[in-house]
């Protein structure tokens, strides 16, 4: 776990994504949550250790399975974009996991079983705020990484929450991908207008300007290369071959996370392709 302020707190250490924590004498914001229910608990306990009043609010950052998978045991009112909620509400309501390798955490954790999805009480479309106390909570929509991908702002604090639109030392999800809004929301989230904030990755925890500038670099690369087949059919053995070359841009620590980023990158240089190119 780790203090961003003396009222933000997030934790990297837990299954799936980067989960958050705001502390008010109001209650307690979460965003997002662990993977595995085990993970879900102890998250929940810690972050009830505090001062703060009554009140639960649960944020999802976007539709994706790793931050999706265990709502349930928060216990709170949970808010989201409607697009998310849409994507959500369109899953069976027991849900096993599909058996494709998409490179996703859950596929890391095979003691996940069924799941009852949770469907989002509360949606916007632009933007929305929440008042605690002295400070706002500022909910806006960034899409490109995502369908329904939002922002968590404290204005005040200079801190934010940009989930999957930067991701450091891993692939990036291009499952679902924008590129072009996706650079422009990058391009705003390095412009003056975060000058100075915090930047907390949903899968990297804090980040750097330096980041942002990598994530455009790389983005920018895989739509060079995507627009190469704007006219054709991309073949299985070139799928591969651009797979592979991406791939060397993310060296991993072991085989097996080589071969999770490998699966990551490929089933999202498809599903990419049969979207936005072909």
């Amino acid at each position: 776990m780790k203090e961003i302020s003396e009222n933000v707190v997030i934790d990297t250490t837990l299954s799936g994504v980067t989960v958050g924590v705001i502390k008010t004498p109001k209650g307690v914001v979460f965003i997002d949550s662990p993977l595995t229910p085990k993970d879900v608990q102890s998250w929940r306990t810690t972050a009830m250790k505090n001062d703060s009043g009554p009140s639960r609010v649960h944020i999802l950052l976007d539709e994706h399975f790793d931050r999706t998978a265990c709502v349930v045991p928060i216990k709170s009112p949970v808010l989201a974009h409607e697009k998310t909620s849409k994507a959500i509400q369109s899953r069976p309501t027991t849900f096993r996991f599909p058996t494709s390798d998409t490179g996703s955490e859950w596929e890391l954790y095979p003691e996940i079983g069924p799941l009852q999805w949770i469907n989002p009480e509360i949606t916007f479309t632009q933007s929305m705020g929440l008042e605690l106390d002295d400070d706002v909570v500022q909910l806006s929509y960034h899409p490109g990484p995502s369908k329904g991908a939002i922002w968590v702002g404290l204005p005040v604090q200079k801190i934010v929450f940009v989930g999957d639109t930067v991701v450091v030392d891993e692939p990036p999800f291009l499952e679902n991908a924008d590129i072009e809004q996706w650079l422009e929301t990058l391009e705003l989230l390095r412009s003056d207008q975060y000058k100075d904030y915090t930047i907390i990755s949903g899968r990297s925890g804090v980040i750097e300007k330096n980041d942002i500038q990598e994530q455009m670099k790389f983005l920018n690369l895989v739509q060079k290369k995507m627009e190469k087949y704007s006219t054709k059919v991309i073949e299985t053995a070139q799928l591969e071959k651009l797979t592979v070359g991406l791939l060397d841009i993310f060296p991993a620590k072991t085989k097996k996370l080589q071969e999770h980023y490998k699966a990551r990158l490929k089933w999202g240089l498809s599903q990419y392709y049969g979207r936005s190119v072909h």
